[in-house]
């Protein structure tokens, strides 16, 4: 029984100092050229100089701020150090006749022949990676 009358108060100090924290709201007054993306179906807009690697953030109508977070990876930095998504299709690259995903950080570069199915990763002044066929690719017989 003692153990319980020590602890209850320092429970209920942490308790009343998370409540405190989870109800102040994040209210930040958005430049009119940060603000130029809306999101589909909604009265949010983004909030682009807020982006992330991970997060995206938007402001209702209101002035709330509402941050979507993911797991993964969802800008890359470009050349200019502004923050893009990222976009996962593959593009056929006429001159070399090869697969190119370059909105990334990274470049992707997937042969389409028989005598060229391999894989590369370009990845800035790193030395690039190589995975070779390991198998017929099946869309390529």
């Amino acid at each position: 029984m003692r153990l319980k009358t020590k602890t209850m108060p320092c429970f209920g100090i942490i308790l009343s100092i998370a409540m405190l924290f989870t109800t102040i709201q994040y209210h930040q007054p958005a430049a009119a050229s940060d603000v130029s993306v809306k999101a589909p179906n909604s009265d949010l807009v983004e909030v682009t100089s807020l982006r992330t690697k991970y997060a995206k953030t938007y402001r209702d109508p209101n002035g709330i701020y509402t941050a979507e977070i993911n797991m993964a990876p969802i800008h890359y930095k470009d050349t200019t150090g502004i923050w893009q998504d990222i976009n996962t299709n593959l593009t056929l690259d006429k001159t070399t006749g090869k697969y190119i995903n370059n909105t990334n950080s990274f470049t992707t570069v997937i042969g389409t022949t028989k005598d060229d199915s391999s894989i590369e990763i370009i990845d800035g002044d790193l030395p690039p990676i190589v995975v070779p066929p390991l198998m017929l690719v099946p869309w390529l017989t």
